[in-house]
């Protein structure tokens, strides 16, 4: 997931004049469970016009856990990260997180284990030619907390039609914070792709930071663009739309 003082924060949609929407409070039942199974998103990351890096997130599911995972690169920036989550397949309840970030010449380690409302974990900062430095994180989590990643993945799997949203409270490791945010189906858009235009919904993240926008096709659930909203990045299909990589 990306962020704009590095990749976790950029990664990691509304009707004119919409002031409320309707909140679906069982969305985890309208997950149908295969999707839940194996699944993934690829894009490539554009910046000021140029591509400019990828974006390769999957999930499999792995007896009673999901394992998300998240590889993406921001070349001009000399950002990479590799990201690997565990969380419950019944209610997405987070496990443990393990995060490489490369910023430049610093590597960022962290390392996040959670038990009922709490997360406690670590980050290791390497500089060349400096002594590793350490920093413990710990949070309190509300009840019923998911963690950044899974929102991505529930804008590919969870239904919702237009005028709907979830409400949830997400945990970002590498802010060590919890946000209350909202994914909401915000509008029907047509948007361009490398192979043509594509019909899709707008749905909006608000509440974490940076807000995003993801566009997906209604029916196959394929993500095609991911706006950072504000920020002259984004997201997009690649020609061709390989199928991501979920191993």
């Amino acid at each position: 997931m990306l962020r704009t003082m590095g990749l976790a924060a950029l990664i990691s949609l509304g009707l004119a004049g919409w002031v409320s929407a309707q909140t679906v409070n069982d969305w985890m039942d309208r997950i149908d469970p295969a999707d839940l199974q194996t699944g993934g998103i690829v894009l490539d990351l554009h910046h000021a016009g140029e591509v400019d890096g990828f974006m390769r997130f999957g999930w499999h599911a792995n007896g009673e856990e999901i394992v998300l995972w998240d590889r993406t690169m921001w070349a001009s920036r000399e950002i990479f990260e590799t990201y690997e989550a565990h969380v419950g397949l019944a209610g997405l309840d987070p496990r443990r997180v393990a995060i490489r970030f490369h910023q430049g010449e610093t590597l960022y380690r962290f390392a996040t284990e959670f038990q009922e409302g709490e997360a406690l974990g670590y980050v290791l900062i390497e500089r060349p030619g400096q002594d590793e430095a350490r920093q413990n994180l710990s949070a309190e989590l509300p009840q019923g907390s998911v963690l950044r990643a899974s929102v991505f993945m529930l804008a590919a799997i969870l239904p919702l039609e237009v005028g709907e949203q979830i409400e949830l409270d997400w945990y970002a490791p590498m802010d060590n914070a919890v946000s209350r945010v909202t994914l909401s189906a915000a509008e029907a858009v047509t948007i361009d792709t490398p192979d043509g235009p594509v019909d899709t919904i707008r749905l909006e993240q608000r509440g974490g930071q940076p807000p995003n926008d993801i566009f997906v096709v209604p029916g196959t659930r394929d993500v095609v663009r991911i706006d950072i909203v504000g920020q002259d990045l984004y997201f997009l299909a690649r020609a061709g739309a390989e199928p991501a990589v979920t191993d």
